[in-house]
């Protein structure tokens, strides 16, 4: 049934339909919180209402100080005009609000410097202060070649520089470089989420080759000033910024395909960034629109059986507008049962973009819908005749890939939202946070593939029935089989023990047990029981299989499979955390504010404890996933580190006690041990 499904979708899909949405989404600057992204929602709501769907838009307040589960809220910001002209060694306008809306540093504070000149001052030796302690920087505007965050608490805050201009290129290593990137602008914000009274800087942006001009000037002058100290040293700039903040509103897109259940499906696709941003991620609003538009159309006429759920799209304000529409609906957001997540699924693959990509999900939030979604796209990509009878080859580079963050995903799959959520997207992106972002490099082909993916994805989860799941019972076999053979091989290869081994195919097994308990949430009464069958027959053959492998691997090396009992731990990770809150936290530095004492604390762990993982960040999220009230600190360190390849316990340990000193976890079973 799921294959029929797929061509009568396929026929009914138009790219250069999602193509004009596009070029209509790109007309607005779409900064989270402001007029352009409120005009660019109604737009949205506008034509899903011309296609016959239910709409709405939905808005919440934003301001400083209210959080939307665990995400910080921030005020509106409007710009109207903002400007920098070099004055001197000459005058050029470098900047221009009105002719590119990256060339400011987004949520840039008003400054009036038309009728005072300001000096750059050049800092190329790296972000620490140390370099610059000879440099008068305070009233100055620096000019930086890296990230200026680095530069924000020192610079700005501490020595009173009022501005930065940055020529920042973000390098993807293997996929773009700066050199790609000459006559490009960087996508730069600021993310003010509470009232600062000590700073209120702005910024400029110049492309990489604008900024290397101006780096020759900067040393030139210093240069000659050094010679001869009558010239100046520093170029001069007049600079202006009209810009101000308010309390506002942000706004959430929702359209809804009504089913016969109040269950539902759910397709989420961030609307917001800077004008352009069409492959990030106005081809994601796009491709959602267009799957309700042709579900809905083919539902009408016939062609496709009407929903048993409901399938809802939701296009926000990246992690806020999600946050927020989570935190509304409170416990309702159990009838939602599975997600997926669309984030820069249209870009040319012959102009440096990636194979599209199904990111799947974290192994606390064991799922099967991660195996329909690859199912689907295996049957997306039989496309032209092969020169094997019958085969049929793609015309696309397409991928699977773990569980990654960095979009919306990443709050649904935490097990405290329990809404598993693969990601259809792309990587690398070539023009990925910059101007160069454009309709122009969109492909129609990619958007249609995207399309069918999720449309067929969510259309059979919505009609999930007992026939559908032998297909993807093998998928997921064929799956963990894959997985299982790259842990006999990292074995082989020395990387892992013998009972490092056996721990991690349990883990791996363990996941895809639970993987296939999840069906029972898709089905009630008599088809239950039925299913319940089913699976039971499939875990079976999960152990079966896995042991199989396991065993080969020991016979074929005449080794005996070693017994293994629980690894003894210290008693201090034998205490059990739960949470307090609901959602991920994303950046563990909104809860410490102004408290000294959780800043040194927090600066601690990350100069002590955070390089043990590979990347810190992930490994933060997985600690919080795992956290349930069920496992100790032992128990999660040991899912982490197997999930992260490589780790260290005292890490998580010491990771858990700062969620502990910022009021987010508190401890059972903790006597003594801490």
């Amino acid at each position: 049934m799921i294959w029929n499904n797929i061509k009568t979708i396929n026929k009914a899909i138009s790219g250069e339909r999602m193509l004009e949405r596009i070029r209509e989404i790109t007309c607005y600057h779409r900064i989270q919180a402001s007029e352009g992204y409120r005009a660019a929602a109604i737009q949205c709501h506008n034509k899903l209402r011309e296609y016959g769907i239910k709409s709405e838009i939905l808005s919440y307040t934003s301001k400083n100080g209210l959080r939307y589960l665990t995400m910080p809220v921030f005020q509106e910001w409007r710009c109207r005009q903002a400007y920098c002209e070099l004055v001197l060694p000459n005058s050029k306008r470098i900047a221009d609000y009105s002719e590119d809306n990256l060339s400011i540093i987004q949520k840039s504070f008003p400054c009036d410097y038309r009728n005072k000149t300001v000096d750059i001052v050049l800092l190329d030796k790296g972000s620490d202060e140390n370099a610059y302690e000879e440099i008068d920087i305070k009233g100055k505007i620096i000019f930086v070649r890296d990230n200026f965050y680095a530069y924000l608490d020192w610079a700005i805050k501490k020595r009173g520089a009022v501005g930065i201009i940055t020529d920042y290129a973000a390098e993807v290593s293997g996929g773009r470089s700066r050199y790609d990137l000459l006559d490009i602008k960087k996508y730069n914000t600021f993310w003010w989420t509470e009232e600062d009274n000590d700073i209120s800087p702005f910024g400029f942006v110049l492309t990489p080759r604008m900024g290397d001009k101006l780096a020759e000037v900067c040393k030139k002058m210093r240069k000659e000033n050094d010679e001869d100290s009558s010239k100046p040293p520093y170029p001069q700039v007049n600079c202006f910024v009209d810009a101000d903040f308010y309390d506002g509103a942000i706004e959430n897109v929702t359209a809804i395909l009504e089913g016969e259940s109040n269950e539902e499906i759910l397709i989420t696709a961030h609307l917001c960034h800077p004008r352009s941003s069409a492959n990030d991620n106005a081809s994601g609003v796009a491709v959602a629109m267009e799957v309700v538009n042709v579900l809905n159309k083919l539902i009408d006429n016939k062609e496709l059986a009407p929903l048993k759920r409901s399938i809802r799209i939701l296009l926000i304000p990246e992690y806020l507008g999600l946050s927020a529409y989570l935190a509304k609906i409170g416990e309702e957001r159990s009838k939602i049962k599975a997600g997926i997540n669309l984030d820069m699924v249209g870009g040319k693959q012959e102009k440096g973009y990636g194979p599209l990509t199904i990111s799947g999900l974290p192994r606390s939030t064991p799922s099967f819908v991660m195996d329909l979604a690859t199912l689907i796209l295996d049957e997306v990509k039989k496309e032209v005749p092969g020169f094997s009878p019958g085969s049929l080859v793609p015309m696309f580079n397409s991928a699977t890939a773990e569980f990654t963050s960095g979009s919306d995903n990443f709050i649904l799959s935490d097990p405290s939202i329990g809404i598993p959520t693969p990601m259809l997207g792309q990587w690398p992106d070539m023009y990925y946070h910059t101007s160069g972002d454009t309709p122009e490099v969109i492909s129609t082909n990619i958007l249609s593939k995207s399309a069918s993916i999720a449309a067929a994805y969510v259309y059979a989860l919505a009609n999930l029935t007992d026939k559908d799941l032998p297909a993807i019972f093998g998928k997921a076999n064929l799956r963990m089989q894959e997985e299982l053979t790259e842990l006999l091989n990292r074995a082989i290869r020395d990387e892992i023990s013998n009972t490092q081994l056996i721990e991690e195919f349990e883990h791996y097994t363990e996941y895809y047990v639970k993987a296939c308990e999840d069906y029972l949430r898709f089905f009630s009464g008599e088809e239950k029981k039925h299913v319940n069958k089913l699976i039971k027959m499939e875990i079976d053959r999960i152990h079966q299989s896995s042991d199989y492998m396991l065993s080969c691997y020991f016979d074929t090396r005449g080794e005996k499979k070693p017994l293994i009992s629980k690894t003894q731990v210290e008693e201090k990770y034998e205490y059990i955390p739960y949470r307090k809150y609901i959602s991920p936290v994303n950046q563990l530095s909104d809860y410490v504010a102004e408290n000294e004492v959780l800043i040194e604390l927090l600066n601690n762990y990350n100069k002590m404890y955070r390089s043990f993982f590979s990347d810190p960040y992930y490994a933060e999220l997985l600690i919080q996933y795992y956290i349930d009230g069920k496992r100790t600190v032992a128990e999660i360190a040991n899912n982490v580190i197997m999930d992260c390849r490589g780790g260290n316990m005292e890490a998580v340990h010491k990771y858990i006690l700062l969620l502990k000193n910022c009021d987010l976890v508190d401890f059972k079973n903790a006597n003594n041990l801490l």
